[in-house]
């Protein structure tokens, strides 16, 4: 092959190729613009979400101990009352 040919090659090629290219690339930034805005909410919607649970009262074990005990005796009154 000449040696003047393959530059030629790689310029009617390579050319139209890179300009095919350079479209997706644009395309690929508005998409990135697009998620960064919509990460941001998700972000600020999670941030939010972990502050109203740091809010919540934690009741002690012993306090939470109380709660099942009453919770398994209410099941079990509404059980015998089923029975009869």
């Amino acid at each position: 092959m000449a040696d003047w040919l393959v530059p030629i090659l790689v310029a009617v090629i390579g050319g139209p190729l890179m300009v095919l290219v350079q479209q997706f690339r644009r395309e690929s930034s508005e998409q990135h613009g697009v998620l960064a805005g919509k990460i941001d909410k998700i972000n600020d919607k999670l941030d939010s979400h972990i502050e109203w649970h740091s809010n919540i009262e934690i009741p002690s074990i012993k306090e939470a101990k109380k709660q099942i005990t009453k919770a398994q005796k209410r099941l079990t009154t509404a059980k015998k009352a089923n029975k009869e």
